[in-house]
């Protein structure tokens, strides 16, 4: 069994803080009419203030550990607990891994979508990461 403890990842928060400014920047340099790059700059910067207003990524959709075991996982989102099948790849380098998970469906149910968490190089320990790592490659 493995436990990981996900941290909030400052890359994260780096490369969405520069994607929302560049997207700013192009808006601005754009020969739009006036009305138009007012309302687009507004929903940018509506999505800055909500990306700074919790910039520990205290969000309730925030995956805040995971369980692996040999048979399921387990995600938590802070007070919520998702049963979920073992993960499947969705990429995989030396810098980012992305791990899909399905959940487990209730009896009768059809199985929800698949949910992603995005594992940047600081969101995980060293230890916690060279088992995760070590999980991929040899258990599932």
């Amino acid at each position: 069994m493995l436990n990981l403890q996900l941290q909030y990842s400052r890359i994260e928060f780096c490369f969405r803080l520069s994607c929302h400014l560049a997207a700013l920047l192009a808006l601005i340099l754009s020969d739009l009419v006036f009305v138009i790059t007012a309302v687009f700059s507004f929903g940018i910067l509506l999505s800055l203030i909500f990306l700074l207003r919790e910039p520990g990524g205290s969000g309730r959709w925030r995956v805040y550990s995971i369980i692996l075991s040999h048979h399921h996982s387990e995600l938590r989102y802070g007070d919520r607990i998702v049963e979920v099948d073992l993960p499947w790849l969705g990429f995989f380098s030396e810098f980012l891994l992305v791990l899909n998970f399905r959940p487990v469906p209730a009896a009768g149910s059809r199985p929800g979508r698949p949910i992603r968490v995005v594992i940047w190089p600081d969101t995980l320990s060293e230890t916690e990461d060279r088992g995760l790592r070590r999980y991929l490659r040899f258990d599932c």
